[in-house]
C-alpha cells in the first residue's frame, strides 16, 4: 500500500492523475494505512498480553510478555496510525476535489 501511495501521491504531484481521481483515491489510500495500522495496534496488544496455552511438555503455556519487548514497537505502530489518521483526515477536509 505505501508504494503505491507513494506513486499516486508522485503521479498526482506532476499532473498525471486526472484531478477528480485525486482526492477520492487519496482517501482510500489513507483509510487502508489507518485500518492497517490500528489493526497491528490492537493484535499486538491483545496477543502480548495473552497467556497460550501449547500442548507440549517443553513449554505448556507461553506468554509473549515474557519473551519480547516492545518497547519501541507499539510506539511506532501508534505514531504510524496518527499520522495515517491524520492524513486521512487532511485529505478528506482541507482537499478541493477540483
Amino acid at each position: 500500500t505505501s508504494f503505491f501511495a507513494l506513486l499516486f501521491h508522485s503521479l498526482s504531484l506532476v499532473g498525471m492523475v486526472p484531478a477528480k481521481l485525486v482526492k477520492p483515491v487519496g482517501a482510500l489510500l489513507h483509510f487502508l494505512l489507518t485500518v492497517g495500522f490500528l489493526v497491528v495496534v490492537i493484535l499486538v496488544s491483545v496477543a502480548y498480553t495473552k497467556e497460550w496455552t501449547c500442548d507440549q511438555p517443553v513449554i505448556p503455556k507461553l506468554t509473549l510478555s515474557e519473551s519480547f519487548d516492545l518497547n519501541y514497537a507499539i510506539g511506532f505502530a501508534t505514531c504510524g496510525f496518527l499520522g495515517s489518521f491524520i492524513n486521512l483526515l487532511l485529505s478528506i477536509f482541507l482537499t478541493s476535489p477540483k
